[in-house]
């Protein structure tokens, strides 16, 4: 008698209906995943290099209150010896932070009133500044003793380029103009300056 081969591949179709769907459903998981993975990571690319742009801006406008400050000293340096200034934030020694304090704190502490502030630019960057004459205080009006100065040009070897000499006026004192920037999205810029005059 002559035996009927069993059908092998109907039964193991039957034991895999079902499985295919079950992976299909499991690598659509797997790619959304994937994807919304990729969606984040571009969001996230593109918000850090809004606020790069950003942070750069306000740099770029402390410009503004370096200039600002610039002017002011550059217009007034004769009466400024004598006397602080408050109001165009000129004070005639260097107050610095204490220590353990940062920059920032530092200038957050400082009175309003004693500082200068600029116009808005057009970003919508507000600016304002404070100008430090580099002496310890307290500072006598008919002194400069305490005071950061210039070299004499006797004592200058280190300034020349090429043939040239760049003289160095003795009366020059240093100032430290410190600009404060607030811009969109909380981004604060500090700007610290030394300028000599």
């Amino acid at each position: 008698m002559l035996s009927r081969p069993h059908n092998l591949n109907g039964s193991s179709r039957r034991a895999q209906e079902g499985v295919v769907l079950m992976m299909a459903l499991i690598m659509l998981v797997a790619l959304t995943l994937a994807g919304i993975a990729l969606v984040r990571s571009v969001d996230t690319t593109n918000l850090i290099a809004g606020n790069l742009a950003f942070k750069q801006a306000a740099t770029s406008s402390g410009d503004r209150g370096t200039e600002d400050a610039v002017t002011f000293l550059n217009g007034n340096k004769p009466t400024l010896a004598g006397s602080d200034n408050l109001a165009n934030g000129y004070r005639r020694y260097a107050v610095s932070p204490a220590a353990g304090q940062g920059w920032s704190a530092f200038f957050d502490a400082i009175p309003a009133a004693e500082k200068k502030v600029v116009p808005a630019d057009s970003v919508g960057n507000s600016i304002e500044y404070v100008i430090h004459r580099l002496c310890t205080p307290p500072v006598a009006p008919a002194t400069i003793d305490s005071c950061a100065v210039a070299q004499t040009a006797a004592n200058n070897d280190g300034n020349k380029s090429g043939d040239f000499e760049f003289p160095i006026v003795t009366t020059q004192s240093y100032y430290r103009v410190t600009t404060k920037v607030t811009g969109p999205r909380n981004t604060v810029s500090y700007i610290q300056t030394v300028v000599s005059m």
